[in-house]
């Protein structure tokens, strides 16, 4: 069962609508924010309530928490239960999503959960073990999600699955990233990464030649990419504030040397500059989607498609200049564009597009990628890269 929206849960309503005064506090203090999905009714819909579903990172003890109100203290057990230590009890609380998320304003981060059911629930939580399919990875359409079901549903490695995440919340929750040093981050997520590849394919009896499959579903090279998604999907909120840090004055002179070149473009041939940003709508609109894409796999694979509309919409004007009326379809492997055109075409789209962090984007994508890209999309990032340093480099004169 699929866990239920942010958006459909009563207590999140409250907190974001009718006591926004602590929601303003939670991004401010808090290290977790508990919203329990079932069992709330409209009589919990007070401030104490609230605060008990707010908590601080404890002071005392490492891994506890206490709720703003001071009522409870809690720790997270396998990274899928909450132990409640104050008050005593043997109850059990069951984590049913996780969301890292970090405050722009604020510039903090913090942990939102969603909950099985309030703190101060009477019913008890039975631990159930769950059903697990089997379930086919597609490295081609790998995104943060499918990666996280991918290795959830492989029943044999569920404890080091466990050991995993409960690894990457503590790196979350006490890691302190440094714009210049996100190097030391990286090796750190590294190392979990290549030990639980290790670990996972000795618990499934896979080989490193790739060949042996468990249940002739899985290979090494699955479970390779898809905890490297994970891993770095997982932590992405805390890790990009550092980025964007790391790279601001970079990101800051490239928009700087792209408002020359529209200028220069501009008196080039002004007509010519509106036809190519309304051709290139598609391409433009899946570059945008680097802002939301977690993982380096992801945003490479988004440089990939862009280039592929950008290829398209460029073939599509060689055939109207050339008169011709006949369609023409274009495939990844085909590269019928030069090298040297393809590169004009995705800097002109660059500035084209209204994106503050392309360089942001470039420095994800190349610093927290544990495997070789495959080649064609290696060849897109390659552009993506060159178009980058031909525009910072260059140096355009105003006009």
């Amino acid at each position: 069962m699929n866990p239920p929206e942010l958006d459909h849960c009563l207590f999140y309503n409250w907190l974001t609508n009718d006591f926004a005064d602590l929601y303003s506090k939670a991004q401010t203090v808090c290290s977790l924010v508990l919203v329990p999905s079932s069992n709330v009714t409209k009589h919990d819909c007070n401030r104490e309530f609230i605060e008990s579903h707010l908590f601080r990172s404890s002071a005392l003890f490492k891994g506890k928490h206490t709720s703003l109100n001071q009522k409870y203290e809690i720790s997270i057990e396998d990274n899928r239960t909450i132990y409640i230590h104050k008050p005593v009890t043997d109850k059990l609380i069951k984590i049913l999503d996780q969301e890292n998320v970090f405050d722009s304003l604020t510039h903090r981060s913090y942990i939102l959960l969603i909950i099985d059911r309030p703190l101060n629930s009477t019913s008890s939580f039975i631990p159930l073990i769950p059903t697990k399919s089997a379930f086919k990875f597609q490295p081609t359409t790998a995104n943060y999600e499918t990666a996280f079901i991918f290795l959830d549903s492989l029943r044999p490695i569920e404890d080091l699955f466990t050991k995993l995440r409960t690894s990457l919340l503590l790196f979350a929750e006490t890691y302190v990233i440094l714009p210049n040093f996100i190097d030391d981050a990286v090796d750190k997520l590294k190392h979990l990464w290549i030990t639980f590849v290790n670990e996972a394919c000795q618990i499934l009896n896979i080989d490193s030649s790739r060949k042996q499959h468990y249940e002739q579903l899985t290979t090494r090279q699955d479970i390779e990419l898809a905890s490297e998604i994970f891993i770095t999907g997982n932590v992405y909120t805390k890790n990009w504030p550092a980025i964007l840090t790391h790279t601001e004055i970079k990101d800051d002179q490239l928009c700087q040397e792209i408002v020359k070149y529209r200028r220069k473009t501009a008196i080039l041939s002004s007509t010519a500059a509106s036809t190519k940003v309304d051709n290139n709508t598609q391409a433009l609109a899946e570059l945008k989607k680097l802002d939301y894409l977690k993982s380096s796999h992801e945003k490479a694979t988004c440089i990939r498609t862009t280039l592929d509309l950008l290829l398209a919409t460029m073939m599509q004007q060689q055939q109207q200049l050339c008169g011709s009326g006949i369609t023409v379809k274009y495939t990844k492997n085909q590269q019928p564009i030069a090298a040297d055109e393809t590169l004009t075409s995705f800097i002109d789209l660059l500035t084209q597009s209204d994106m503050k962090n392309i360089v942001a984007h470039e420095y994800y994508i190349i610093t927290f990628k544990f495997l070789h890209l495959p080649q064609d999309i290696d060849y897109a990032v390659t552009t993506f890269r060159a178009s980058i340093e031909y525009l910072y480099e260059k140096k355009f004169l105003s006009l």
